[in-house]
């Protein structure tokens, strides 16, 4: 996802964040076609096409990650159409969704299941309603994702699919249409593998055929915003809850104290991704939860010291990565007995 063809150099490229911060979406003049994620939408239609699937979402620039109810397309988020606003957005969440170019195939492929479903209205069907549920269901911001279920694919950080029926409907389809993913030997065994092998008759069915009366409208594109970067930041902070207090905190900052005064401490962030490979395997020693759902445990170690600025201590204990796998493990199982949840 690094640099575009050809761009046009934009008049903001060398401003500072604050100046940044006050310009508004639609000032911002991004391209699609010549920017950072046209390879990424292109190798998208190239596995629809493997896949012998006929409707192609249009896919347009907006604030975020979406595919609207009713409009069978993709709106991809404006800080991956730069790289000046993938830092600033780095720096503003201290995460970038899809900032990497296997991320980013994830969340697109998700968005093309949602707009397919759109498309073909396979929402509408009784044997989709037995498998995922209804699409009707509350879209509530949190949800409760049990980490040991068998029953969802894993396409999407943080147990996606067991947010919301659609949601898990478009991982699965994520899952499906990735010529890596292996699904079929993957979930062997596993209740998911019926919902896989239900989209692969769904597309069999449908794939080679559009779909009638596509709505082709670009909801929320960005000209049309006229908020400023720094509103669309405090809303998103808000949204994500930065500032409200995790059971993990005292924990984390137990681990990872305050280092003493002008001593050079390794972020704890930086040391548990360094040594992501040695936590996980110690985790995974000691629990009944499978790999993806140790390392989304730790990955949410990783964000949360970063928001808290938390640092290595300078002489760090040998028993530091054994100690942070014990703290992954019981975020597991909060998660699993439904006494934490996660903003969607």
């Amino acid at each position: 996802m690094a640099g575009g063809r050809g761009r046009t150099r934009k008049f903001w490229e060398d401003f500072s964040d604050e100046e940044l911060l006050d310009l508004r979406f639609c000032e911002l003049k991004l391209s699609l076609e010549s920017g950072p994620l046209a390879p990424a939408v292109e190798r998208l239609q190239g596995e629809l096409v493997d896949k012998r699937v006929a409707f192609r979402p249009h896919v347009w620039i907006s604030s975020e990650w979406f595919s609207p109810d009713g409009v069978a397309g993709v709106a991809v988020p404006f800080f991956l159409a730069h790289p000046r606003l993938t830092a600033l957005e780095r720096r503003q969440m201290s995460y970038v969704e899809g900032g990497t170019p296997a991320e980013c195939m994830r969340l697109l492929r998700h968005e093309a299941g949602h707009a397919i479903d759109t498309a073909y209205g396979f929402f509408r069907r009784a044997r989709y309603r037995a498998l995922f549920g209804r699409t009707r269901s509350p879209y509530n911001s949190y949800y409760s994702p049990r980490p040991s279920s068998k029953a969802h694919v894993h396409n999407l950080a943080r147990w996606y699919a067991q947010s919301h029926p659609s949601e898990d409907f478009a991982e699965t389809f994520a899952v499906w249409l990735n010529p890596q993913s292996r699904w079929r030997h993957r979930y062997r065994g596993k209740a998911a593998l019926d919902k896989l092998h239900y989209v692969d008759e769904l597309m069999l069915e449908v794939g080679s055929r559009a779909p009638r009366r596509v709505i082709r409208e670009r909801v929320e594109s960005l000209p049309q915003l006229t908020e400023t970067l720094s509103e669309h930041y405090v809303l998103k902070r808000r949204h994500y809850s930065f500032g409200r207090a995790k059971f993990y905190d005292p924990a984390l900052v137990k681990l990872f104290p305050p280092p003493r005064p002008y001593t050079r401490a390794e972020r704890a962030s930086v040391f548990m991704t360094r040594r992501r490979t040695k936590i996980v395997e110690l985790a995974l020693t000691k629990t009944r939860f499978d790999r993806y759902s140790v390392s989304q445990g730790l990955f949410e170690m990783v964000l949360r010291s970063r928001r808290l600025g938390l640092r290595t201590p300078s002489s760090p204990a040998l028993g530091l990565c054994q100690e942070t796998a014990r703290l992954v493990l019981a975020f597991l199982e909060r998660l699993e007995q439904g006494r934490h949840r996660l903003v969607r």
